[in-house]
């Protein structure tokens, strides 16, 4: 494990990746699948492990001959332990900026249900590989994590939650881990999260997929959610966040929530919702472009009263709610180019463009001037200069304004910077 910085080439190509799917991660799947298999037959059994402070790391790591000496070249590995008193936290690790590995660990208990890792106050390190199964939270980071990452973990079968952060997260990964059956939310931050990336995570059951409070300039990237009792994924008093090609699916509540300002919602898929696909609960100037909403109960895309200068934009609403797909009670949002399963004709001009307005529920009295007969025909309207022109047939004159996409551009591109701009290991 080493600190590098990435050039902003770097984060450039990151950036395609991440849109093109290039990126992805290990086969999630094959890991769920292997999981109740031989998953103790090569761990060494250990008792708990509680270390406080550098000096503690140290010392245990000399008298227990662990690799490293905690440096970014050459950091603390502590691996392979099978650790099940089911009476204290498996491994506690308190304020510590060494630079540490704990990887391909199994922890488990049972009754009275303690912590598999209890992490404060904690910088430098990966916890990776590791196993955590009838814990109350399996993975509990408190009073601040930075530079570290929390990633191909399974995590299962908890009474409390999967992942839970408290006390702020700096420049931290949680990607690729495997997360299912544990009775709390699955993965549940609040106190703040800064230059955060969640991604390819698979999420299964529990009472929510994933809870995030306090976001600024993170990134939730191509998780996938389904069958939670609640909603799906929860992104909440954040701004400059940027939520994409997640795929969320049968959730009891909403697919997706959002809350705060400046988000980028885009190219995620959502299906089956009991309740709203996605629901925009406050704040100004989201975009909201490519998602599939699918067969939710309620309305496919709703927007509170306290949203206001949304873009709404090629997206696909199919089959949301017995009536209208989308409801807007804020000000000053704009929809177009929009496809609604249930406004596909008439489109006499063969422009790909429905001849008479989307007309939404809500307070707002608004409309989508320019509903898509076909969200992937081959005539969608194009941009020109600053604005982008529609179909010219009566009840669809206009144009919008393309200055939203140019900061929700920037956005992206400085979130991703920013994620990246940190040591890879």
């Amino acid at each position: 494990m080493r600190l590098r910085g990435l050039a902003f080439v770097g984060a450039l190509t990151l950036l395609a990746l991440l849109v093109t799917g290039t990126l992805v991660g290990p086969d999630r799947a094959a890991q769920m699948a292997a999981q109740d298999g031989a998953v103790v037959a090569a761990y060494t059994d250990h008792d708990a492990i509680w270390i406080d402070g550098n000096s503690d790391f140290l010392s245990q790591a000399a008298a227990e001959s662990w690799d490293g000496n905690g440096t970014a070249s050459n950091p603390i590995i502590i691996e392979g332990y099978r650790i099940t008193d089911s009476t204290t936290q498996c491994i506690r690790l308190w304020n510590v900026d060494l630079f540490w590995i704990i990887r391909n660990c199994l922890l488990e208990g049972g009754p009275p249900y303690v912590c598999g890792l209890w992490a404060v106050n904690i910088s430098n390190g990966e916890f990776s590989g590791n196993v955590i199964r009838d814990r109350h939270s399996g993975i509990l980071a408190y009073g601040g994590s930075v530079n570290c990452n929390f990633t191909g973990n399974q995590v299962y079968d908890n009474t409390a939650n999967a992942f839970e952060g408290q006390g702020g997260m700096l420049n931290c990964i949680i990607s690729d881990n495997v997360f299912h059956d544990n009775f709390g939310a699955n993965l549940w931050i609040t106190g703040g999260y800064t230059n955060t990336l969640i991604s390819d995570n698979t999420i299964t059951d529990g009472t929510y997929g994933i809870n995030a409070a306090g976001g600024i300039g993170s990134v939730v990237h191509h998780n996938t959610i389904s069958e939670t009792e609640m909603d799906g994924l929860m992104v909440l008093s954040s701004s400059n966040m940027a939520i994409t090609e997640n795929t969320v699916t049968c959730c009891g509540g909403q697919g997706i929530l959002v809350s705060g300002g400046n988000f980028i919602v885009e190219s995620n898929t959502v299906a089956d919702s009991s309740e709203i696909g996605i629901r925009v609960a406050s704040g100004g100037f989201h975009v909201i472009q490519n998602n599939t909403v699918t067969n939710s109960t309620e309305y496919g895309l709703s927007l509170s009263p306290t949203t206001d200068n949304a873009t709404v934009t090629k997206n696909s609403f199919i089959n949301n709610s017995d009536g209208c797909q989308i409801e807007d009670d804020g000000e000053d949002n704009v929809f177009y180019f929009n496809h609604y399963s249930d406004w596909t004709a008439p489109d006499l001009n063969a422009d790909n463009v429905v001849d008479e307005p989307y007309l939404l529920d809500g307070d707002a009295a608004n409309q989508d001037r320019y509903p898509l007969v076909d969200i992937d025909g081959p005539t969608i309207p194009t941009a020109t200069g600053n604005t982008v022109t529609g179909s010219t047939t009566e009840g669809t004159g206009g144009s919008m304004d393309l200055v939203p996409f140019v900061a929700v551009g920037a956005i992206v591109i400085l979130v991703i910077v920013a994620v990246f701009l940190k040591r890879g290991r």
